[in-house]
């Protein structure tokens, strides 16, 4: 049975049933159980997890499983939420709600007849083992997760660049070059300029290169406002494309330091330019867009943006996130949305 991972609901997702876990943490090693003999998936190696009861929030529902299963009494001041997965298995969608919680004392481990045995692993020690199907990709996105920081909570508006070749020729997709707009990325810009004039900007941050410098210049020439050249917005790599696309398919992700060190980029480049006056607009790239959905968990069918197109981020009264995506005839200070608000979750 293949089981497909996901961070945002995948089409046609239906849960019937929501599952807690925690990745437990003391000394660099973290505790796995392991499924006992005659229990569905057995022999297998997991996080202490367990399915939701009816009306159970997740923390409770993590701190109910993670006592039940280990004896061991979570801290709910100290319990970090990681993320929400959408897991898909043949015959069975579920909902994994997955906290982190690091310990100061090595805990006494009390098995319940569900496990047969606990250690104490490091994850890269844990991938190794026969884990239940979806733990894998858990893990690796856990890796990422656990070692970034959370974005100012301030509205901003996103611009993909204008289309280049490299947008529309296979060819030449997988080579990383700085290449300027083409005749229709020209008028993708132009298009546009026309639509957004109205929007209340006060401050420009762009990627250092060709194409956002092109799509800046052609959109707000002439317009009265603050420009700042980021480097931390500039694009991922062909090949660290390839890998966020893993990502976005459920299955295959592996955790590595070259796309850490891109969120981080992405992070810190976001991070710098709503230090500045706002309204702001970031005028940057797919994969930064791509990694800004993946950071702030957006809910939406596709973490893909169009070339010149305008989409609005805004931060809900709780923790989550809307985006609403600009319609063409923008007339109001306030964005119009020309599709349903797509809140994260």
């Amino acid at each position: 049975m293949n089981a497909f991972v996901y961070r945002q609901e995948p089409i046609e997702f239906d849960s019937k049933v929501e599952v807690a876990g925690c990745l437990l943490e003391y000394d660099g090693k973290y505790l796995f159980l392991h499924r006992s003999i005659g229990m569905p998936l057995e022999n297998t190696w997991l996080p202490p997890a367990g399915k939701m009861e009816k009306d159970e929030t997740p923390l409770s529902g993590v701190l109910r499983e993670t006592f039940e299963e280990t004896g061991i009494n979570l801290d709910p001041a100290l319990l970090q939420f990681i993320s929400k997965f959408y897991v898909k298995k043949t015959g069975l969608d579920y909902v994994y709600h997955l906290y982190y919680q690091k310990l100061t004392k090595l805990p006494k481990v009390c098995l319940n007849f569900e496990h047969q045995d606990y250690k104490w692993l490091s994850l890269e020690e844990a991938l190794k083992m026969p884990l239940i199907e979806g733990c894998e990709e858990i893990i690796h996105s856990f890796q990422l997760l656990i070692r970034l920081k959370s974005l100012p909570r301030q509205s901003f508006y996103f611009i993909r660049h204008g289309q280049t070749d490299a947008n529309v020729d296979p060819q030449i997709k997988d080579i990383d070059l700085d290449r300027s707009l083409n005749s229709t990325g020209q008028l993708q810009a132009e298009k546009l300029r026309n639509s957004i004039l109205n929007l209340p900007i006060k401050t420009i941050c762009y990627s250092p290169t060709k194409r956002t410098k092109e799509t800046k210049n052609i959109i707000y020439n002439g317009i009265d406002v603050v420009e700042y050249e980021i480097t931390d917005l500039r694009e991922c790599s062909a090949i660290l494309w390839e890998r966020m696309m893993q990502v976005e398919s459920g299955k295959g992700y592996y955790y590595c330091e070259e796309l850490l060190s891109f969120f981080q980029s992405v992070e810190r480049g976001v991070s710098e330019s709503l230090s500045k006056d706002g309204p702001t607009v970031i005028i940057a790239h797919g994969g930064v867009y791509w990694a800004l959905c993946y950071l702030l968990n957006i809910k939406s069918d596709s973490w893909k943006i169009d070339n010149c197109e305008a989409v609005y981020f805004d931060p809900s009264e709780n923790t989550y996130w809307n985006i609403l995506k600009l319609s063409e005839n923008i007339t109001l200070n306030t964005p119009i949305i020309n599709s349903e608000i797509e809140q994260s979750s």
